[in-house]
């Protein structure tokens, strides 16, 4: 049995072991902005685009979802990905209101921020304030396009109010959208860019 285990398993761990980036320093995950949750919220809003071959708004991954709290500085393989995220979550997209958006956000502070990209906005007594889309100031007339999880948008970590959006999928798992983001970025440089600020 073991004989016949083994090249499986060879391969396997030829292939976790495989080097797709560099990262420069290493990088944590909480709440609020993180450097962690920065990286990985961009990687989720550049892919789901370039899937769908449409505009998204903003993109936003739960803390819970990302299964390590930091990246270590130094190759980055295949592995590690499947380590930050071990789940077969699918990449899905939202037209939402503006006042779900609104809501959606508020929620977000209520907790503390959760990792976004697209969006700006100011914490303030647990609710979003000062929020904009890639510079432009939020307008609840309009729809935003959201990127997330299959698992958030049937209304997983308490977003029932989303369940109610049409789900148009981009039939990507966002670990395989992380990979591939990491292998054509090469570098890792995560940093702070003011996204969620708190007072």
């Amino acid at each position: 049995m073991e004989a016949y285990i083994k090249p499986f398993r060879d391969s396997l761990a030829k292939e976790m072991n495989t080097v797709i980036a560099q990262n420069q320093h290493t990088i944590s995950k909480h709440a609020g902005e993180s450097e962690l949750g920065n990286v990985l919220a961009d990687a989720m809003l550049k892919k789901a685009q370039q899937y769908s071959g449409k505009h998204v708004d903003f993109a936003m991954i739960n803390l819970g979802g990302i299964r390590q709290p930091q990246l270590p500085a130094g190759n980055v393989t295949i592995g590690n990905i499947f380590e930050l995220m071990p789940f077969d979550n699918m990449i899905v997209l939202l037209a939402l209101d503006g006042k779900t958006t609104k809501q959606f956000l508020d929620i977000m502070s209520a907790s503390g921020g959760l990792p976004v990209s697209g969006v700006r906005y100011t914490i303030s007594n647990e609710t979003a304030t000062a929020i904009s889309f890639n510079g432009v100031p939020f307008d609840e007339n309009k729809t935003y396009t959201l990127a997330i999880s299959d698992y958030l948008a049937n209304g997983g970590d308490k977003l029932e109010l989303l369940k109610k959006f049409k789900q148009q999928s981009t039939a990507k798992l966002m670990r395989d959208a992380f990979i591939e983001y990491f292998s054509e970025e090469k570098i890792v440089n995560g940093k702070l860019d003011g996204r969620v600020i708190k007072q």
